[in-house]
This record gives C-alpha cells, sequence and structure tokens, in this order.
C-alpha cells in the first residue's frame, strides 16, 4: 500500500512510517521535520521565516513537491494545519490532496494553533468533514461517532 504523511509532531509520522514500512507498505513522510526538532522526513518542506520573500520561496516548494504528493492510497495529516501557512489557506492544499489520492485521515496530534480558522466552505457537502470542530476518527468526510 502507498501511504503519505503530511506534517510532523514529536516525530510520530516518522516512527509510523519505519513500521509501515517494516510491514511491506511504501511509506513517504512530507513535512518541516517540527520544525527546530529537525526530525527526519522524505520530503522536506521547511519554511525558513515569515518573510515575504521566505513565504514566496515556500509556496513555490510546495508547488513543486505537489506532483509527488499523488496516486497514494492512503493520506494520513498530522492536524487541520498540516502546512505551514495560514490555517484559512489550507482548503485548496487539502482539496488537491483528496483529489489526486485515495482515503485521507485527519489527526490531531498537537497543538493546531488556528485550526478553528480552517474554511467550512465546501467541506459541508462532503459529509462535514470539519463541521462541528474535532476530534474526527476515520476518513475524512466521514464522522464517526455521535
Amino acid at each position: 500500500m502507498r501511504i503519505l504523511l503530511v506534517g510532523e509532531y514529536s516525530n510520530v509520522h516518522w516512527t509510523l512510517a519505519e513500521g509501515l514500512r517494516e510491514l511491506g507498505h511504501e511509506v513517504n513522510v512530507v513535512s518541516d521535520g517540527d520544525h527546530w526538532k529537525g526530525y527526519p522526513r522524505d520530503i522536506n518542506l521547511q519554511r525558513r521565516s515569515l518573510g515575504r520573500l521566505d513565504t514566496l520561496k515556500y509556496l513555490w516548494d510546495i508547488r513543486r513537491t505537489w506532483p509527488k504528493l499523488a496516486g497514494y492510497d492512503v493520506v494520513q495529516l498530522i492536524n487541520p494545519v498540516f502546512l505551514d501557512i495560514r490555517a484559512e489557506r489550507i482548503l485548496p492544499f487539502f482539496l488537491r490532496l483528496k483529489q489526486q489520492n485515495g482515503k485521507i485521515f485527519l489527526g490531531a496530534f498537537g497543538t493546531a494553533e488556528g485550526a478553528g480558522k480552517v474554511p467550512r466552505a465546501g467541506l459541508e457537502a462532503g459529509g462535514g468533514i470539519l463541521a462541528g470542530g474535532l476530534p474526527f476518527v476515520g476518513t475524512l468526510g466521514q464522522r464517526s461517532g455521535n
């Protein structure tokens, strides 16, 4: 199975990737290494600063990397703010990941600052992905529990 793990928090995705690889799965971790902690990753998406030039470079790096993030059977996002951009700008990236891959799972690791600002527009039609807030267990778009 091809698995993509997006984002990092306390090395959880890298550790998960190692275990899944031992089980014979093809796994890639795309992250910034959890900022200053510098955890290992297969695809580096690190934003150097919040300055305009570094922001443009970071967005360019995302665009350049995007073709490598397609064709996975399973994608797990570390939390609703899985890229180092403002939460309200995440939606297009999420929709593109959803479009070009199989099932997507949303983790609730760490403190996703700004997660309440993730836009809900366009998500309710798919089953209310973020409607009602976190936590979600299971496939995005299919809320489990109550």
